[in-house]
């Protein structure tokens, strides 16, 4: 079982086909079951605890979603690399004191991205001290890496001391629908089955990516640049694209019976816009042709890329990105 490590120093610190439904775009943090029991003897699988008899546990597990810290950033355009945050609220119901829960990560290969370290990287550290740090630096957890090393998980049983109040920070390094079933465990004492309280964490993911690229129409005389009216002829096209992953079960995006995809889009201060399909390479501009070479690209972000999905009978769904870099291929 990984253990949770204590805070770094100060002096550390500076050395360093089915469809899942768009309407669950809203990330749902619910509560999966009855609390049930795990046996702390007899078989093991894979050295975790199994099920035992179904009871009343006493102790209580709050996870909230909790993008506070980027007001851009929200459940319904999560992307690949971005950093979730979880706030974790362990309390015992009986006030017991000196108790060490876990969490049973239930790190597994899945059809919904639950492999640690494949489909996503997942830390866990104390909150006040991580708090601590955010508060003097609102960039810590990007200026070092080092530091977060020490809270990334990389099994699935970790113990978590008692009573305390955590965060879980997920980094997805795929696409997709992700459904993340978590398991919380208190024990009971030898011989006694543990109590367990489980926690699914549910979001939609996507690789963005936008791109501009030199295109010449034109040879000039001789096949070589030219002069004049005898000067090769170039412009630059815009691009970006959107995956929503590749098992079968990503396909929140895909273009299906009775649904209709539209992008809007704003780049340099100008509007654009159509027919959106996923995992298609979609250009948005052509900009004006020029001799001897294509213009230079100044502007190298996309300010706003929003998608409209609508289904019939259904609300529609929107998903907004903000400050797409674009590329030079």
């Amino acid at each position: 079982m990984y253990r949770l490590k204590t805070s770094p120093t100060s002096k550390r610190q500076h050395g360093k086909g089915k469809r899942f439904k768009l309407v669950d775009f809203i990330l749902a943090i619910v509560l999966l079951a009855p609390a049930t029991l795990y046996s702390c003897g007899g078989n093991q699988n894979n050295g975790l605890p199994t099920p035992g008899n179904s009871g009343d546990a006493t102790f209580s597990v709050s996870i909230k979603e909790n993008f506070s810290k980027n007001p851009l950033k929200n459940t319904n355009n999560i992307q690949v690399g971005d950093t979730l945050r979880y706030d974790i609220d362990l309390k015992d119901l009986n006030n017991e004191s000196n108790i060490h829960y876990s969490i049973d990560l239930n790190n597994r290969d899945g059809e919904f991205h639950r492999r640690i370290e494949k489909d996503y990287r997942v830390f866990i550290f104390r909150r006040d001290s991580l708090d601590k740090h955010l508060s003097a630096n609102p960039n810590f957890l990007k200026e070092n890496e080092e530091w977060m090393k020490d809270g990334e998980i990389r099994q699935s049983l970790v113990d978590l001391p008692g009573n305390k109040e955590y965060v879980l920070l997920i980094i997805p390094i795929q696409p997709g629908t992700f459904q993340l079933s978590y398991t919380f465990l208190k024990p009971r004492g030898k011989q006694k089955p543990m109590e367990t309280v489980d926690k699914q964490i549910n979001f939609n993911c996507v690789h963005l990516s936008a791109w501009y690229k030199s295109i010449k129409t034109k040879d000039g005389s001789g096949g070589f640049i030219g002069i004049g009216g005898h000067a090769s002829e170039h412009h630059n096209e815009f691009y970006f694209k959107i995956d929503d992953g590749s098992n079968e079960k990503d396909k929140f995006l895909a273009s299906i019976p009775n649904r209709s995809q539209e992008y809007t889009l704003m780049y340099n201060g100008k509007k654009y816009g159509n027919d959106f399909f996923e995992g298609q390479e979609i250009c948005f501009l052509k900009g004006k042709t020029t001799k001897k070479h294509a213009p230079e690209v100044t502007v190298r972000v996309i300010e706003e890329i929003t998608i409209l999905q609508k289904d019939e009978g259904r609300d529609e769904v929107v998903l907004k990105f903000y400050n797409i870099p674009l590329e030079q291929k």
